[in-house]
């Protein structure tokens, strides 16, 4: 589980985030990254055709915005651990490129 979470470095390196939970065990295991201002959950649900699902939340909690608005396009369900680590990677990829368009997503 947690080699799953590399795809998502650039959320210390490049946004300055860092993990403040997580719970890497089970059907569906989780991490989530804050800044101080906005928290970004990720969740992996190998039970479900889209096995990732990223929320972002400002402060109080309340959620802003759904990666899956932006990943209509990766449903498909996950034949094996490979399938499953290609899907979290272009879904990374994807997201990545969403944070670089939307910068003002993580700003306070």
């Amino acid at each position: 589980m947690k080699s799953l979470l590399k795809y998502f470095k650039y959320l210390d390196n490049e946004y300055q985030m860092h993990i403040i939970d997580s719970y890497l065990k089970g059907s569906f295991p989780y991490a989530i990254w804050s800044n101080g201002k906005k928290n970004i959950k990720i969740v992996f649900d190998f039970t479900d055709t889209n096995p990732i699902h990223i929320f972002i939340y400002d402060a109080s909690d309340r959620a802003m915005y759904s990666y899956q608005e932006f990943a209509d396009e990766f449903k498909y369900y996950p034949k094996s651990n490979k399938d499953i680590n290609g899907y979290i990677k272009v879904a990374s990829e994807k997201f990545y490129g969403i944070l670089k368009q939307n910068k003002s997503i993580l700003l306070g």
